[in-house]
């Protein structure tokens, strides 16, 4: 499995156990409106924000600006609402 697989599965598994899930939950993101089932606080966000960077630079040896620029499509892709 190659290194940025590994690393968006355990982000996914950090987000998913952020709200409740014991790890990601790929049957879960084939509800249409699965992604506004649950939501995480401005600082729930900030926290994830802060170890996704962290670890995204560590794993795939990225510099900030590009770990910023992954951190925003991943969010946008997989990111809870807002509560």
């Amino acid at each position: 499995m190659k290194k940025e697989n590994i690393f968006f599965k355990k982000a996914l598994d950090k987000m998913f156990q952020a709200v409740g899930f014991s790890e990601w939950d790929k049957e879960f993101t084939k509800q249409p409106d699965w992604f506004s089932q649950k939501s995480w606080s401005k600082e729930d966000i900030k926290h994830y924000k802060t170890w996704f960077l962290k670890e995204i630079k560590k794993d795939l040896n990225l510099n900030k600006a590009s770990a910023e620029k992954e951190w925003g499509y991943f969010f946008l892709m997989w990111g809870w609402k807002e509560s």
